[in-house]
């Protein structure tokens, strides 16, 4: 019995231990952030603004306007255009349109996840929305439908320092090696992801003359 006890309480700490993250394919690669930014999967309506097609634009969502970036630029630089495009996930299946990633529809988004099945190979351009830490809603343009992924602290590992500096894949910060047949996954680090949002300082309402 004792014994028994003590697997069940090992058990349930390595449970404790687990993070879940929202992930996707961009080209080759698969990247993740935490569930917790997640606001919604939509998809992605007409966008404007972008005259010099620098990946920042904007669409309209509930009555009002927010900042679509293309993160695969932002991730791999100017030169992703170029890369192959992610090709359809040979396993759990996509978000469905609109599901919302909130903290009380997570359970209801998962469900979905597991039992819509594999996405169609050229799905529809989608964004995931998250929450900036100033609380701004952005879209990250999509190549493929999300995934849930849950893992376990435990295999979120650094990278090299000299593969950072090395600036092949940027915006990232850790790495996630999960145990059973799956690919590595990219962590994001949504700050350095969108660093045009950091609020610059208020200007002031009225300049100082120059006898000042």
């Amino acid at each position: 019995m004792t014994t028994s006890i003590t697997r069940w309480a090992a058990q349930r700490r390595r449970t404790g231990t687990t993070q879940q993250f929202i992930a996707f394919q961009l080209g080759r690669e698969w990247f993740a952030l935490p569930i917790q930014v997640a606001h919604r999967v939509v998809p992605l309506g007409p966008t404007y603004g972008d005259p010099a097609h620098q990946g920042i634009s904007l669409t309209h969502y509930q009555d009002r306007e927010i900042l679509v970036l293309d993160i695969k630029r932002r991730i791999f630089g100017a030169g992703s255009m170029q890369l192959p495009a992610a090709s359809a996930p040979d396993e759990s299946g996509g978000e469905s349109s609109g599901a919302s990633l909130n903290a009380g529809h997570r359970e209801n988004a998962e469900n979905q996840l597991r039992s819509a099945g594999p996405p169609l190979a050229t799905p529809s351009p989608h964004i995931l929305i998250v929450h900036t830490r100033s609380g701004e809603l952005v879209g990250l343009q999509l190549e493929s439908l999300p995934t849930l992924r849950r893992a376990a602290r435990a295999t979120i590992a650094p990278l090299p320092p000299t593969y950072l500096n090395a600036g092949l894949i940027r915006c990232i910060s850790a790495l996630v090696v999960p145990p059973r047949d799956e690919p590595p996954l990219f962590l994001l680090n949504l700050d350095e992801l969108l660093p045009s949002l950091t609020p610059s300082p208020a200007l002031p309402a009225t300049l100082p003359s120059a006898d000042a």
